[in-house]
């Protein structure tokens, strides 16, 4: 999933010749706290709400205020990824995206990458949640996926948080709820289970707590 097929269809951007009123009400509108300048296709900047109540006059045209805007962005090729570490870095409500010209495409939200993310990680469909702790040495997914498929089940996503004390996080989601053996095995092999959820209600809260790890942490 690229990030040009995840514009929004909303109109999010305002011109030199709008103040700051203007952003004001529209960001109200929108539910954002960002929004892009463009003039004609040129991305300009990327103005906050913070930036427009420290502005002078809230009624006078950006053109005439030189303002000094940061220009985050990500290009319409790059993989959504991209645009979740852009947004979780800087704590952005949108980004924007533009084309190989450097030319203004539109926005992306960060409920549109969440929403992505989560069908990436197949949070929503059957299964069981297995989270394993190892040490960054000893990871190796092949074997782990091995492990797992030996007992008739199958890895459907899983992540990976590194910790402080060098060991890594594993989770999984499992296509199946019944992985008793799985767990079995995976102490066999000397793997260390840091936790498991085989109900409904708990794996969801649960990989939904992994998934926003996931979002915060991600460094592509």
């Amino acid at each position: 999933m690229l990030a040009k097929d995840l514009i929004s269809k909303k109109k999010f951007a305002l011109k030199l010749s709008d103040t700051g009123e203007i952003a004001l009400d529209l960001m109200n509108e929108l539910k954002v706290s960002h929004l892009p300048i463009v003039n004609d296709k040129t991305f300009v900047g990327l103005i906050s709400e913070k930036n427009i109540l420290e502005l002078d006059s809230i009624q006078e045209p950006f053109k005439n205020l030189g303002l000094s805007l940061f220009t985050p962005f990500v290009c319409n090729h790059q993989h959504f990824f991209d645009a979740i570490e852009v947004v979780t870095c800087l704590h952005l409500s949108l980004i924007p995206v533009l084309n190989e010209r450097e030319e203004y495409l539109g926005c992306v939200l960060p409920s549109e990458l969440l929403e992505k993310a989560a069908a990436l990680l197949n949070t929503n469909g059957p299964g069981g949640v297995i989270i394993l702790q190892v040490h960054d040495h000893d990871y190796v997914l092949s074997e782990i996926a091995r492990i797992i498929e030996n007992e008739n089940a199958k890895v459907l996503s899983f992540t990976t948080n590194l910790r402080s004390n060098g060991f890594l996080l594993i989770t999984m989601k499992i296509n199946t709820e019944n992985f008793s053996s799985i767990l079995k095995s995976l102490e066999r092999f000397n793997y260390e289970i840091y936790s498991y959820f085989m109900n409904a209600n708990d794996e969801t809260d649960t990989f939904q707590k992994r998934l926003n790890e996931f979002m915060h942490y991600i460094n592509i």
